[in-house]
């Protein structure tokens, strides 16, 4: 169903998040995504990201749980280990590669970004060149994203390459 938040506007409970209460205030936390994160889950949880950094009505911990943040960081780990450390890219010859450079933890440019670029995909590439999170605001919320994207493929057949430059 959907419940009404602060500001009017309208949120999703239920299977994309579960409300949370901190200090008095509603948000949308992310919920678990179990066996396999799904495009569904990464772009539920981008918005309840973003919701999140607008509104600060709560913190990191009571939007992004550090169990979940925990798995997805292991889940992770064990993809990357499998992966060689020099990778060849091939484009598709329908596709595209996005290149992008130092996201510096710019949450809402990397938004942005995959909003004009589009979503990783066998024909829409993405190699992220280092510098993620070393000075912006919202390192967590970007590097979240980029794993999220990354594990969602589960495969070296990636979508999206992360280069730590």
């Amino acid at each position: 169903g959907e419940q009404l938040l602060g500001g009017g506007e309208r949120e999703r409970s239920g299977d994309e998040g579960a409300l949370c209460a901190a200090g008095g205030a509603m948000t949308l936390t992310i919920k678990s995504y179990g066996d396999e994160v799904t495009p569904e889950w990464v772009e539920a949880m981008m918005e309840v990201l973003e919701k999140a950094t607008w509104r600060q009505e709560c913190s990191l911990e009571d939007v992004f749980p550090t169990r979940l943040l925990s798995k997805l960081l292991k889940d992770c780990q064990a993809l990357l280990r499998k992966e060689p450390t020099v990778v060849d890219i091939e484009v598709p010859k329908d596709g595209k590669i996005n290149i992008v450079g130092d996201t510096h933890g710019q949450f809402h440019d990397v938004l942005t970004l995959l909003g004009s670029a589009g979503r990783p995909s066998e024909k829409n590439l993405f190699l992220f060149n280092g510098d993620f999170v070393d000075r912006g605001y919202w390192g967590v919320e970007v590097l979240s994203t980029l794993l999220s994207w990354k594990v969602r493929e589960g495969s070296s057949s990636s979508s999206l390459f992360l280069d730590p430059g």
